[in-house]
């Protein structure tokens, strides 16, 4: 049986996959002076990130996934050269 705990480690780390690659595409963005789609990510962070923060900050330990789904989030959206 999936505990609660589990299951909200899972939130937090696939939230922060999903805002980390968020944050790629809006800098792409930025750095090509693309505002739609700059504008459009800058929203789409701002949907993902406040469930991450509400998250740790009520409980500390969901700091750890938050950290391991930066990572992964960041490592996902690197192209190979």
């Amino acid at each position: 049986m999936i505990t609660i705990d589990l299951i909200k480690w899972a939130e937090v780390f696939g939230a922060c996959i999903v805002g980390d690659i968020c944050w790629a595409h809006y800098t792409r963005a930025i750095a090509l002076h693309e505002r739609l789609k700059a504008s459009l990510w800058a929203g789409a962070i701002m949907v993902v990130a406040p469930i991450v923060v509400i998250s740790y900050t009520t409980d500390h330990t969901l700091i750890i996934p938050a950290i391991l789904g930066a990572f992964t989030g960041t490592w996902i959206s690197f192209k190979d050269k």
